[in-house]
């Protein structure tokens, strides 16, 4: 890696890496209908478009599928205060 300032590198593909701090970082995770937070993936994916992702309440039992895949985090950029900046659209 070629070290251009603090925030940028250049690896070996010759692709640019850019560093920002981060102001807050959240995990996003799913919680069934039935109240509980014990929804894991069950590892299957449907190749529809979108693509769904398969999860089961460890539970009730209940199989859901989600076009998004969890958990995932969500965060906040340091030098951005404005809400449309927020990484959480992930549909």
């Amino acid at each position: 890696m070629i070290q251009i300032n603090a925030s940028r590198t250049i690896n070996e593909n010759h692709l640019i890496e850019n560093r920002r701090k981060v102001k807050s970082i959240h995990n996003v995770f799913l919680t069934c209908s039935c109240g509980s937070q014990r929804v894991e993936p069950t590892g299957m994916v449907y190749t529809t478009y979108p693509v769904l992702y398969e999860y089961i309440c460890m539970e009730c039992g209940k199989v859901e599928t989600s076009r998004v895949s969890y958990p995932y985090l969500d965060y906040e950029y340091e030098d951005e205060d404005d809400e449309s900046t927020k990484e959480t659209d992930r549909s």
